[in-house]
């Protein structure tokens, strides 16, 4: 009998963390898409912020079609790779120093996690 409670509730366990798994898209759209539009909007449109299509490879502060970097993001220059968006996206304005993004920045690491896949999938570069 304890081995079927157990298995029972190890088993409702998992579904409950599979459910909460985040979703990149939602989060996306309920954390970045104020600012950002989706990176699946063709062509590369601009918010208050610039197009993430393709962000993901991007040199930071180089997307000639946004006309609005600040200072320390174009001076910060770094190509965008994941981890790189992992620490971002951490805290930005501990990353870079200076920059105008007033995001507090996604402190769960399921988040960023699920926010980058979003990010760097085919679709979205």
């Amino acid at each position: 009998m304890k081995r079927l409670i157990a298995v029972a509730l190890a088993t409702t366990l998992t579904a409950g963390a599979a459910q909460a798994a985040p979703d990149g898209a939602t989060l996306f759209k309920t954390r970045c898409g104020t600012c950002h539009f989706s990176p699946d909007i063709m062509p590369q449109q601009m918010r208050m912020g610039p197009s993430l299509r393709g962000v993901v490879g991007r040199k930071a502060g180089t997307l000639a079609s946004f006309p609005r970097y600040s200072k320390a993001m174009k001076a910060f220059g770094q190509p965008w790779t994941v981890q790189r968006l992992d620490t971002y996206l951490t805290n930005p304005q501990q990353t870079v120093q200076g920059t105008i993004m007033g995001f507090a920045g996604l402190k769960a690491p399921a988040d960023r996690a699920a926010v980058i896949a979003y990010l760097n999938r085919p679709g979205s570069r």
